[in-house]
């Protein structure tokens, strides 16, 4: 089994929040947007690196929410989600971005 770190970020702009919609072989959900810890990069850099490839804004780090551990029996993957705090920074206005996830 393999450990994946992954890191998220939840947007606190008094709205409503920013999820990204998953479609897979298990039906349609829900998720923050984030993505796997790269080497090399911190995890609340790769919670605002894939917020920015996904919707091309740009955010300020906020504190650490919570952590989220499971098994994903069907990957064989321990996965641990980190969730950070983040706000827009002044002037960014969230939309698809230059990678958005797949689904």
């Amino acid at each position: 089994m393999k450990i994946r770190n992954s890191a998220k970020r939840v947007l606190m702009e008094g709205g409503p929040m920013m999820l990204t919609r998953c479609v897979g072989q298990r039906g349609e959900w829900f998720c923050f947007p984030g993505d796997g810890q790269e080497l090399s990069e911190t995890l609340a850099e790769a919670a605002a690196r894939d917020l920015y490839e996904e919707t091309g804004a740009r955010v300020t780090d906020g504190d650490m929410i919570c952590v989220l551990e499971w098994h994903d029996t069907a990957h064989h993957t321990h996965a641990v989600e980190i969730y950070f705090r983040a706000n827009l920074q002044t002037g960014a206005k969230p939309g698809m971005g230059a990678d958005p996830d797949d689904g």
